[in-house]
């Protein structure tokens, strides 16, 4: 069942003001924090979904900058965040998954970092 996120809650009603594509993770930026996905993420949109190895993927990533953050949620199994046009970004916390030691991190602009492992 589906929880609130609350480390996340800095990141409701605002903005995705960039996206950087780094080595081998994706930084999502917003003016409250940045979340650094070390396990990439996957979109939904309009039925679909797209993963790195879609063509498309980065271009349906990048599409949510300038989009509000209407929702986070999250489960054992996966980070969501919902975006004001109704496309989701999912991140898996499933060890399996993982690219390194963390599937996420997250920095509150001048506060606190939480790390998901």
């Amino acid at each position: 069942m589906p929880t609130q996120t609350a480390f996340l809650d800095p990141i409701l009603g605002h903005q995705l003001i960039a996206i950087i594509f780094v080595e081998d993770y994706v930084q999502l930026q917003f003016i409250s924090g940045t979340l650094n996905a070390y396990t990439l993420p996957k979109v939904f949109e309009s039925e679909e979904v797209f993963t790195e190895a879609d063509q498309g993927w980065r271009d349906k990533l990048c599409a949510r900058i300038g989009q509000i953050v209407s929702g986070v949620m999250s489960t054992e199994r996966e980070l969501s965040m919902e975006f004001n046009d109704g496309a989701i970004i999912t991140i898996s916390l499933i060890e399996k998954d993982y690219r390194g030691p963390e599937a996420i991190q997250f920095t509150v602009e001048g506060s606190s970092t939480i790390v998901v492992s």
